[in-house]
């Protein structure tokens, strides 16, 4: 994936670095802007990337390009929902549900949502932490989530 940086030091971080929106915390109803976070790299945090960029990572996902793809979206899954290979799994309206959310406290919140059997993809990316929704991190539960369940309730039913 071009211009997408893996922490802050990433020496091919190149745009995604440059053109990183700046964070805010919405505090009292004002929006105040909060310092660029640290240098950490972890699973909910620090990869930097652009909208398009996300959107090629997709496409190449959708086109079966990585090894497991039909797995993910065939093998059944337990009542509270699975994760595997870096995704949460669930199953909504017998559909499989594939997603995985960010959350950088006061600062940043995304959410990359896939139904997998309508080709449906939801990728949203926020300088602020309103797209998290206090997700629980044993159990899927996608549908806690107001942005998701509008999408899926309009989308993909």
């Amino acid at each position: 994936m071009k211009d997408t940086a893996l922490g802050w030091r990433d020496p091919d971080g190149g745009a995604a670095l440059r053109y990183l929106a700046e964070p805010f915390d919405v505090v009292d109803g004002r929006a105040v802007k909060q310092p660029l976070p640290d240098d950490d790299f972890r699973a909910a945090a620090g990869i930097i990337a652009s909208p398009r960029a996300i959107a090629q990572f997709d496409i190449a996902f959708d086109s079966g390009m990585f090894a497991g793809t039909a797995d993910l979206i065939a093998t059944p899954v337990g009542p509270l929902g699975d994760y595997r290979d870096g995704w949460f799994l669930e199953d909504w309206n017998d559909q499989r549900l594939m997603w995985h959310s960010g959350w950088n406290e006061k600062q940043y919140s995304a959410l990359y949502l896939k139904v997998p059997q309508k080709r449906l993809t939801l990728i949203v990316l926020a300088n602020t932490e309103a797209v998290w929704w206090s997700n629980s991190l044993v159990k899927a539960e996608i549908v806690e989530s107001p942005i998701a369940l509008r999408f899926l309730e309009q989308f993909a039913q």
